[in-house]
């Protein structure tokens, strides 16, 4: 995991940043108890319908079906008092996501989608950023889920977010022709 005030190297196995001093247990101290995991889709916020939540939910459970990947969802109301992204670094690791079988292997995803903020954003876990980086998920999340968010179309934003980050994992070594444009034909 990535510090989200510095991009340096933070986990709970080494909880305090080095590169600026900030830990998780400085989200513990403003956020207190993190809100329950309710499965692949939390949705707080009551931002999705009863459809678009089961369609989310069925793709995250194809995708982790298909590659040991977990993936998660959640909405919320708002993350203040901190920034979508300490939020959604805060919960990945309170909710141990992509800690698979009790191994710290951080490999997972994390979707968020803050309503007050009127932001979304994905948490990659380090087990994943050879094949999906923080900033390629935030190009993924921009191109493809803000467009329908910004028209209010908020299940087909988020399944759109789960649906090509899901693809790029999927994919691995071989990504996706969408991955391969996003990127300009990089692998």
């Amino acid at each position: 995991m990535r510090c989200p005030r510095c991009s340096t190297e933070v986990t709970d196995a080494l909880p305090t940043c080095a590169g600026c001093g900030f830990g998780i247990a400085d989200l513990d101290d403003l956020l207190g108890e993190p809100p329950p995991c309710r499965g692949r889709v939390t949705d707080d916020a009551k931002l999705l319908s009863p459809d678009g939540l089961v369609r989310i939910e069925e793709r995250a459970r194809a995708f982790e079906g298909r590659t040991g990947t977990e993936l998660r969802v959640v909405t919320r109301e708002t993350t203040k008092p901190v920034k979508p992204g300490e939020y959604a670094f805060w919960l990945f690791n309170r909710w141990d996501v992509g800690d698979i079988g009790g191994q710290d292997v951080n490999r997972g995803l994390l979707v968020l989608v803050a309503k007050a903020e009127r932001s979304i954003w994905c948490e990659v876990g380090h087990g994943l950023e050879g094949l999906v980086t923080d900033a390629a998920a935030g190009q993924v999340l921009e191109e493809h889920a803000v467009p329908f968010l910004a028209r209010g179309e908020v299940d087909d934003g988020v399944f759109q977010a789960v649906d090509v980050l899901s693809q790029v994992v999927e994919g691995g070594r071989e990504r996706p022709p969408l991955w391969r444009r996003i990127l300009g034909g990089a692998r």
